[in-house]
């Protein structure tokens, strides 16, 4: 019996120093960006940004290491962290300016300013990044944008130039920004919650370089769309009202005046930043994700 008892002993030691002794096989790469795109969907950016930086100690070229610093700048900017963000981005723009993911990272750089209100320094980037998209739409007929579509579907330069826009007009480029918006208004005839966005933008304009009979219009028609959106329209039917009353009082123009109305920093106009941001974010995150699968 106290045989028996010991040899049982020794075969549980035995098993036992061997369960200690096992370690698990370490992940590579491609098991670590899966595990990335996880932790992104789950909302755990903390692990996400321990699965970028074991990215990165793992990477076997330039393109691997450069997503591998995509996705740590997406773990901070997941987290309001705006500064760490663009400063992973921003390496990756110094090492190799015309690299394979430099549209990307534009974009990623051009919406983290847009983000915390420095809509200056976004436009260089939405630029770069809207060029560089639409040199990729052109090689490529079928990305080019569609008019009747869902929101989700809508060309990606579409999208952007909105973000474009809406830098522009907070920094009182507003011939600029018409000329982006009348490419969305187009674009989103089919969408109405993006197109009255773009027109509630364009009319803005109007109004703050007294277009008022252009204003006028362009405010109307947004409260008559179908679209619910009930906080959207009661802003226009106000605006409407005001630039009619300053049409009745002193008629169309400046009359060599300088004025202008400023709708920048309202209630609304917040609400109007975080739509348009959402909506890049959504489309950029998406990206981001999705070529995390492949």
């Amino acid at each position: 019996m106290k045989k028996s008892t010991l040899v049982l002993a020794a075969s549980l030691l035995t098993g036992i120093t061997h369960v200690a002794h096992a370690q698990p096989a370490p992940l590579n790469y491609s098991q670590v960006r899966l595990l990335a795109k996880q932790d992104l969907e789950a909302e755990k950016y903390e692990a996400a940004e321990k699965d970028a930086l074991q990215m990165i100690a793992l990477a076997d070229s330039p393109d691997e290491a450069e997503w591998a610093r995509m996705i740590l700048g997406q773990s901070f900017y997941l987290r309001k962290m705006y500064e760490p963000a663009r400063a992973e981005w921003n390496k990756l723009l110094t090492a190799n300016p015309a690299g394979t993911e430099a549209t990307v990272t534009h974009l990623l750089l051009a919406r983290s300013y847009s983000a915390d209100g420095n809509f200056a320094k976004a436009i260089p980037h939405y630029e770069a990044g809207i060029a560089g998209f639409d040199k990729d739409a052109e090689e490529d007929e079928a990305d080019k944008p569609q008019k009747k579509v869902e929101p989700e579907t809508l060309g990606t330069s579409t999208i952007l130039s909105l973000g474009l826009a809406n830098a522009y007009y907070h920094t009182e480029q507003y011939e600029l920004a018409q000329k982006q918006l009348e490419k969305v208004t187009k674009l989103t005839e089919g969408v109405p919650i993006l197109h009255m966005i773009a027109l509630t933008r364009t009319s803005e304009i109007d109004f703050s370089e007294l277009r008022l009979k252009q204003a006028v219009a362009g405010f109307d028609k947004i409260v008559t769309l179908k679209e619910d959106a009930p906080s959207l329209k009661q802003y226009a039917k106000l605006q409407s009202e005001r630039a009619s009353s300053w049409l009745r009082n002193n008629g169309e123009g400046t009359h060599g005046i300088q004025m202008r109305v400023n709708l920048e920093n309202s209630a609304q106009d917040k609400k109007m930043n975080s739509a348009i941001q959402a909506l890049i974010d959504t489309l950029v995150d998406g990206a981001i994700v999705g070529a995390l699968e492949e």
